[in-house]
């Protein structure tokens, strides 16, 4: 290239004016011709110009070696030369030609401060492949003036503590020789510095912010996982998997990335989320969180753990602690049997830990309702209590941890529990298994229902179950019989009263009366709230069947029995009632005693008694039914004239009858107005004669009454 410098001279009041031309800075191709000529022009008083040029000057450019090595950093900058402590590091340098020639060019000099130099590389720019060097020898290809020429220099940093800071150093040279300077060199230098390479840490995965929590089904979780770029790099190409348990369904659309909608960032491929950050800086913290519902049909008592993985470019993959989802309710203190609706507020828990009978003190994190962690605790109203047990409390490498939980609350039996805690392998969450030590019933785990036990709560946390409590007496039950000493053929009148002391509807609720050898029952002669209803008898059992009991209901129970001739004297007859019922799937019975003392008679007095009634057969079956009704002031005789007349209820006795045939008659007479004998009350073959005969037979433990049917007047 050519340039000319015009150079103007103005001769003092002679107008004369002088231009010459010179070379540019750049620089100049050697071996370039440069022409210099001057020019001059005048012009003179009359106006007339004049112009002349002088002799032109010849020069010719030498050829002159110039480079420039760079960088050139004199410290280091921690935010741009920082490696990962113990990888191999390359810093790269270039060689730029500023000689007015095409050179190329060796590397004399490559040092550092630390580590070991394992390989440098010339590089055509842009991208060529590497060329090994050799220093002191092997030369790079051509460059042309302005060009440029890479230089890779690999350090072994291996036994470089994480915070030095060291640098590398390269001398360049030329290699064209016969230059007007001579063969020139220039140096570079390149920093390092050792830090902690990225590295995810901290890995946790929450659910609804606790390790564990409590679902129904069809409820919604939020998970949320967390972790920290803890290294002094970048990680790149951050990978979060979770595969999501059978049993819980996850929301692609509710994926949040450090609260930010994750969109495209976020897939789901069956149970396995995944959710990928191209970079995380060091030092930031990564929240990724995202909702899931409980499936509709899970059932009560299962636990759903999942474990999350976090991973980069040459990081990880790192496991997250476990969370688990239990599926139904835990941690109520309740009514056995009234179940769920029917929280006991006011229970006092205590733990204590074998063989110390006091309680201790808990180191984990106190949840809601028992934030301050206190041991005892107290239940409010809704019978919610929570106990957090620290790392060093629910088992691990050491053992399981054994506790006895007691529960003790007003109007209820108290409760002894025993609990054993069994850590998982990450210490977070715990197995827990409890056996009742009170002889009472336990709940299923996440629900209500009652069992024997013992109860397995799998992979839960600050959770031990539902904790049923039980009055002392569900089921009140009294008897009494209307005189205590008797001899044989007295009629006694037994009185049975039961109730629903519970709070619970009872169900299958019967009423089981056993007469003791030596009474009979009186057929008929029950009444069941002032209600003619006749037991099913069965030998000498008699039972009575209700259904339902709703809680505070009762009923009373009046019947006769005679004391049979075959009673034994100065004999105890012990009659015992109970009542069986279920509430909650449980079996609940209750029972009372009356007893009577025989005095006299026995199985040698020879006497019979002979009992029976007069009654409306309003039906006409012959036979005493509910809705029939005894007839009072019959009178009725043997066969030897003695007589008796019945009472208000028709009924009637001949407590000491010898042994052997007799014939009851009823007097006709003695009939009340309205009340006649059926028409073939006459027939003694019928059952509504009104002569009867009796075997004087008595079956044991049952009374056969002989009983007089009789027609109302239509």
């Amino acid at each position: 290239m050519r340039r000319s410098l015009a150079l103007v001279l103005a001769a003092a009041g002679a107008g004369w004016v002088v231009m010459a031309t010179q070379p540019a800075l750049a620089a100049t191709p050697a071996g370039t011709l440069i022409s210099n000529t001057a020019s001059a022009t005048y012009d003179d008083a009359a106006g007339t110009s004049y112009a002349t040029d002088s002799n032109t000057v010849v020069a010719q450019v030498q050829a002159v070696s110039s480079l420039i090595v760079t960088p050139k950093e004199a410290i280091v900058n921690p935010a741009l030369d920082a490696y990962a402590v113990g990888t191999p590091v390359t810093r790269r340098f270039t060689i730029t030609n500023t000689s007015n020639l095409t050179d190329a060019y060796t590397i004399q000099a490559a040092t550092t401060t630390k580590g070991v130099i394992t390989a440098i590389n010339f590089v055509v720019p842009p991208a060529g492949p590497p060329i090994p060097v050799t220093v002191g020898s092997t030369v790079s290809p051509n460059v042309v003036p302005g060009g440029t020429m890479f230089v890779d220099v690999t350090v072994n940093t291996a036994g470089v503590p994480v915070g030095t800071s060291w640098s590398i150093n390269i001398t360049a040279q030329t290699t064209v020789t016969g230059t007007a300077n001579g063969l020139q060199s220039d140096s570079g230098q390149r920093w390092a510095i050792a830090v902690p390479g990225p590295n995810l840490s901290g890995v946790k995965k929450l659910v609804g912010g606790q390790p564990s929590v409590q679902s129904a089904p069809s409820s919604t979780v939020t998970f949320t996982v967390s972790f920290t770029n803890s290294g002094g790099l970048p990680a790149n190409n951050v990978v979060m998997t979770d595969v999501v348990p059978i049993g819980l369904h996850p929301i692609l659309a509710s994926v949040l990335i450090n609260n930010v909608p994750a969109g495209g960032q976020a897939t789901l491929v069956g149970q396995t989320l995944t959710v990928t950050i191209p970079t995380v800086a060091p030092t930031q913290t990564i929240v990724i969180q995202f909702e899931a519902t409980v499936d509709p049909n899970a059932q009560l008592g299962t636990t759903m753990v999942n474990v999350a993985q976090v991973s980069a470019t040459g990081v990880g993959p790192f496991s997250s602690s476990p969370a688990s989802v239990f599926v139904g309710t835990g941690n109520i203190v309740y009514d056995g049997l009234a179940g769920p609706g029917f929280p006991i507020g006011s229970a006092a828990l205590t733990l204590t830990k074998p063989p110390a009978i006091t309680p201790f003190a808990l180191t984990g994190t106190g949840v809601a309702p028992n934030n301050a962690n206190a041991n005892p605790f107290t239940t409010d109203s809704t019978g919610t209590y929570s106990y957090g047990f620290g790392t060093n409390q629910f088992g691990g490498p050491i053992g399981d941890a054994h506790y006895i939980l007691t529960v003790v609350a007003s109007g209820y039996l108290n409760r002894q529990v025993d609990v054993v805690l069994h850590a998982d392998p990450s210490l977070t969450l715990y197995t827990a298994t409890i056996k009742a030590l009170d002889g009472q019933q336990l709940a299923t785990p996440g629900g209500f229902t009652l069992t024997p036990g013992p109860v397995t709560l799998n992979n839960v946390f600050n959770i031990l179950g539902n904790i049923p409590m039980f009055t002392a007496h569900p089921i009140q039950i009294t008897k009494a019989v209307d005189q205590q000493a008797v001899s044989t053929a007295s009629r006694v009148i037994f009185t049975i009263n039961f109730s629903n002391a519970s709070l619970a509807t009872l169900t299958n609720t019967k009423l089981i009366d056993t007469l003791p050898p030596g009474i009979a029952y009186g057929p008929g002669t029950a009444l069941v709230d002032g209600v003619h209803q006749e037991p099913v008898v069965n030998g000498r059992t008699l039972t009575w069947s209700f259904g339902t009991l709703a809680p505070g209901a009762s009923h009373t129970i009046v019947y006769a029995g005679l004391v049979l001739p075959q009673a034994v004297v100065n004999t105890t007859l012990t009659n015992v009632a109970a009542v069986t019922a279920t509430a909650a799937g449980a079996d609940l019975s209750a029972s009372a005693e009356a007893s009577v003392y025989v005095l006299s008679g026995g199985a040698f007095s020879y006497t019979i008694p002979i009992t029976g009634r007069v009654y409306i057969d309003v039906a006409g079956l012959g036979k005493f039914v509910p809705g029939d009704k005894g007839v009072s002031g019959v009178r009725l005789y043997l066969e030897d004239g003695e007589y008796v007349v019945t009472d208000a209820d028709g009924r009637y006795s001949f407590p000491s009858a010898r042994p052997g045939m007799h014939v009851v008659h009823l007097d006709v007479t003695t009939l009340p107005s309205g009340v006649h004998p059926f028409p073939d009350g006459l027939n003694i073959e019928s059952t509504h004669s009104v002569t009867r005969l009796v075997h004087g037979i008595l079956d044991t433990g049952l009374l056969q009454d002989i009983n007089f049917g009789l027609e109302a007047a239509k």
